[in-house]
């Protein structure tokens, strides 16, 4: 019996996203986790139309501008909240969409542990898009630790091609115009 319990864990961790177990240097460092996963109806409101899409298309501005006005930091910090890459991603989306630079001590943690797969896009943008004073340092912390990881494929590129300019960033361009030019093709808020 304790074995099939231990195998549907493990099912359902892989399911979430964590596909990969490894021990970093940022595995201390604490998140909230919910003990439950997201109900039915929550997936359908809030991660359904939105978590296979890119915010740069007409799909996910069509679907985000039904639900615009109900995001607010509150629900962004739910979804960042589940063992989940689907809802952290959403979450991560919104928290760049309303450049929430409250959610930053969220979402660094999240990025630096990347305890699930694919999430990892979205919290460079979010970044990106709140261009805090501390977005370089935290995708430089990320880069220098799992640059150095060839075994682990997590989300190396959406970090090296962030705008903040941090050394390790690719893209150069002058901050300002570099976020203003990638946000004016992405924000889900414009017509």
């Amino acid at each position: 019996m304790a074995d099939d319990d231990e195998q549907r864990r493990a099912i359902a961790e892989h399911t979430a996203g964590a596909t990969v177990r490894h021990k970093s240097p940022f595995a201390d460092l604490k998140v909230f986790v919910r003990d439950e996963p997201p109900d039915r109806d929550f997936i359908y409101r809030w991660v359904l139309p939105f978590y296979m899409k890119n915010p740069a298309d007409e799909a996910f501005r069509v679907a985000y501008r039904e639900v615009a006005k109900e995001v607010d930091e509150s629900l962004i910090r739910h979804l960042l909240s589940f063992f989940n890459w689907r809802p952290r991603l959403v979450g991560a989306y919104f928290a760049a969409i309303l450049d929430t630079k409250n959610t930053l001590d969220v979402i660094e943690p999240l990025l630096l542990r990347s305890d699930v797969c694919d999430a990892g896009r979205g919290y460079c943008l979010a970044l990106a898009r709140m261009n805090a004073q501390r977005s370089p340092d935290i995708l430089e912390r990320y880069l220098d630790y799992y640059l150095t990881k060839y075994d682990l494929w997590f989300d190396q590129a959406d970090a090296l091609y962030t705008p903040p300019q941090s050394p390790r960033c690719l893209l150069r361009a002058p901050q300002a115009s570099l976020s203003k030019m990638l946000w004016s093709a992405i924000d889900p808020r414009a017509d």
